[in-house]
């Protein structure tokens, strides 16, 4: 099979490499989806930035064994119960596992994900209104919130969000907001 004149065909085109997506002009060693864990699918933001969640689940896991172990669970209720409590406490650990993995990425390069950090809320502190114009009704917070959508600024903030509580540090956006 031949192509048109002038032109290679797909087959004897040279494979290029694959541009790995990681290194496009991004200054930190991995993207922060990395954080996102099995049990992760579909959330905003990856368990560990929860952690209240995962203490409620470990009281309740604790609350099980101790009903299970007093004798507070019926004989017929029994199996169904155990394999409950087995549910939240395989839960439980691969929340656990996911935060310690997520510790050992940031671990590996600290001082690159608090530049990304750094980096980070320079764009959100220049793209939110002052608390000047917005106590004085310069801004209109409808072009803000289609402003903040359309331009990407959510995604850059959940991300902010996401790295500065694997780093533990504080994750409000509203104080990089300036006066």
């Amino acid at each position: 099979m031949t192509g048109k004149p002038g032109r290679p065909r797909k087959e004897d085109k040279p494979e290029e490499a694959p541009e790995d997506k990681k290194s496009m002009g991004r200054v930190y060693p991995g993207d922060y989806k990395l954080f996102y864990g099995p049990h992760d699918k579909g959330a905003a933001k990856p368990s560990f930035c929860y952690p209240q969640r995962m203490e409620k689940l470990e009281e309740e896991v604790r609350g099980m064994r101790r009903s299970l172990e007093m004798g507070f669970v019926t004989a017929e209720r029994k199996m169904a119960f155990e394999a409950k409590l087995k549910q939240r406490e395989e839960r439980l650990d691969s929340l656990k596992a996911n935060t310690e993995r997520v510790h050992k990425i940031i671990d590996k390069d600290r001082d690159a994900w608090h530049r990304r950090r750094k980096e980070l809320a320079e764009i959100i502190r220049e793209a939110t209104p002052s608390h000047k114009d917005i106590e004085k009704r310069r801004v209109n917070p409808f072009r803000e919130l289609r402003k903040e959508k359309e331009g990407g600024l959510g995604e850059i903030k959940k991300e902010y969000i996401v790295i500065s509580r694997a780093l533990g540090e504080e994750s409000n956006v509203s104080f990089l907001q300036r006066d």
